[in-house]
């Protein structure tokens, strides 16, 4: 339960493709959050492997490592006091998707998946990632997120997720450009 709400807005140290540095450098800013009584941290797009990997999107070794680095991460904080939500790449029914992941206590409440794409000057997402439009499930088994056979239990997956975990506060997640895109 939640006697006030306070966010904290992370801005890790990331390394491009080096997911373990990313992970530490997570955990590290959420204990931050803790210390300074935060109840919500909102984590960089793509922070777990860094935005500007390129090509390595593609690489299975790279896919795999941020599935476990998520489970990590959502086990490392589960005894703290704190909703996080943090991007991460995913791989999911032959397609790759820029997501953001919510999770409290151990536990995945939802996947946000980017709707909206740039793919101008310096961005080609749409070279690596599907969008959100493409997705036709709208829930996806916690294994195939966090990679762990241990935990087996539905998450939502969507663009349109409104959050409202038990003691909380009711919220919503966007992504990047998906905040600003008109609808189309």
């Amino acid at each position: 339960m939640f006697d006030f709400y306070r966010v904290a807005a992370a801005v890790p140290d990331v390394r491009v493709a080096d997911v373990d540095y990313n992970l530490e450098q997570m955990i590290a800013k959420a204990k931050e959050a803790v210390n300074n009584q935060a109840t919500l941290i909102v984590y960089p797009e793509l922070c777990l492997t860094g935005y500007s990997c390129g090509d390595l999107f593609f690489q299975s070794t790279l896919l795999n490592h941020a599935k476990k680095a998520a489970d990590a991460f959502v086990d490392a904080i589960k005894d703290f006091n704190l909703i996080a939500v943090f991007g991460m790449p995913l791989s999911l029914f032959g397609g790759l998707y820029n997501v953001s992941v919510t999770c409290y206590k151990g536990i995945v409440y939802g996947v946000n998946v980017k709707t909206f794409l740039p793919n101008y000057n310096e961005f080609y997402e749409k070279r690596w990632f599907s969008s959100a439009k493409e997705l036709a499930h709208d829930s996806i088994s916690s294994y195939d997120l966090l990679d762990n056979p241990y935990k087996n239990y539905e998450i939502p997956i969507g663009n349109d997720l409104i959050y409202n975990i038990p003691g909380s506060y009711c919220f919503g997640v966007e992504i990047c450009e998906d905040l600003w895109a008109p609808l189309t």
